[in-house]
């Protein structure tokens, strides 16, 4: 089953050249086969297989005209064999029911191409959205590794700001307490003896 799935993407990827020249080319053998086995007989179902290519490589476009080519060449070798225009019944009651064969063929290849493509573009459209989810867990992921990282820089930051804060604080509440003592005249005279209290109240204030 993957093998037939392969082989049809195969032939739709083929280049547009490789492709024509395969459906000519199995026109060319076909009708030859036609010509030469089934013309007394008036069996044109082998010329079913070129159509089918047609069909399947060149959507629509390719069906109608392979549809199209076929008929006509069936037109052509019928009235040569019968030698005019004008047919027997039952060689245009075989005509008209093999016509309404090779239509309905070229509708149902023609859909299940359709059908193909629609898969083929669901599957991109849907690869398209897995990757733009991807990106956007890894730009969530990269933006909480950031938090994270800023909020253990804060961290960091926290202990330091304190510490500047209670000194800047209690440094010249103690100086005011000692500029008190004798020999203090005002808050901002700090005598020479009573500095040694400063590095205690900052040894204690850490």
């Amino acid at each position: 089953m993957r093998f037939h799935k392969t082989l049809t993407v195969l032939l739709i990827d083929l280049p547009f050249r490789l492709r024509l020249g395969i459906v000519v080319l199995a026109y060319l053998l076909c009708l030859a086969m036609f010509a030469l086995v089934f013309l007394p007989s008036h069996n044109g179902s082998i010329l079913a297989i070129p159509l089918a290519l047609s069909s399947w490589m060149f959507k629509r476009r390719g069906a109608l005209i392979g549809l199209g080519c076929t008929l006509l060449a069936l037109v052509i070798l019928n009235s040569l064999s019968v030698g005019g225009i004008v047919w027997p019944p039952a060689l245009a009651l075989t005509f008209l029911s093999g016509s309404l064969a090779l239509l309905v063929e070229v509708v149902i290849i023609s859909l299940l191409r359709h059908a193909l493509d629609m898969v083929q573009a669901l599957d991109l459209a849907q690869a398209a959205q897995l990757k733009a989810q991807q990106a956007e867990q890894q730009l969530a992921l990269a933006y909480k590794h950031q938090r994270q990282l800023n909020d253990l820089k804060d961290c960091e930051c926290e202990p330091r700001t304190a510490y500047s804060t209670h000194r800047s604080v209690w440094i010249p509440r103690i100086a005011q307490r000692l500029s008190r003592r004798p020999g203090c005249r005002h808050a901002g005279d700090v005598p020479q003896q009573c500095q040694v209290w400063l590095p205690r109240a900052h040894t204690y204030g850490r």
